[in-house]
């Protein structure tokens, strides 16, 4: 679908505004539905799909720990690979991860293994996750080995809060030793050499 930049009249009153179609004939027949005289239509040759592709900060390991749960949980019910990715990805939250795994769902429909369409997309997983659902799916135990790689996802979300938990009682005390000192040095020191 295309984006159109429509200029118009409805009630004597000037309109525009943004609308999708696929050519401007669809466009102009949409607006003579809604009773808009047309003065203009333009097309939007501005594309900010770009956007969706931006990941800050990488993907949440829990965008991929439920990502693989569920692809798992569809492959035991005996869901269709393609249809099981499509269903997994439409699921997914963070926008870049999802127009990636919609890729890597329309590479699977065209002939390709899972592996290869996730390698084919740099940054999505690591090397070792990519080669045991290599081994899956050599082994017909995709199911299994996705369960696996979720489970370890979560083992490693899990002990990086805990990681985080039990750092922040140090750095308090180490921000507090220091702003004793910056007292000491800018109320006491002054005062003693008086």
């Amino acid at each position: 679908m295309k984006k159109f930049f429509y200029k118009g009249l409805k009630e004597n009153k000037k309109v525009s505004g943004y609308i999708e179609g696929e050519t401007k004939e669809d466009v102009a027949e949409i607006l003579l539905n809604q009773n808009v005289i047309i003065l203009s239509i333009k097309e939007n040759n501005i594309n900010f799909d770009f956007i969706k592709e931006i990941n800050i900060g990488g993907i949440p390991s829990k965008e991929k720990m439920f990502f693989m749960r569920q692809l798992a949980f569809m492959i035991v019910s005996g869901v269709p690979l393609v249809q099981a990715l499509e269903l997994a990805s439409k699921q997914i939250k963070n926008l870049g991860f999802k127009n990636q795994m919609l890729k890597v769902t329309k590479e699977v429909q065209g002939g390709i293994t899972l592996s290869q369409a996730i390698e084919n997309k740099k940054k999505l997983f690591d090397k070792v996750t990519i080669n045991l659902i290599r081994a899956g799916e050599e082994s017909g135990k995709l199911d299994t080995i996705l369960i696996k790689i979720a489970d370890n996802l979560e083992k490693k979300e899990d002990f990086k809060s805990k990681l985080q938990g039990a750092l922040i009682y140090p750095i308090v005390v180490i921000i507090a030793i220091i702003g004793v000192i910056i007292a000491l040095m800018v109320f006491m020191v002054p005062e003693m050499s008086k």
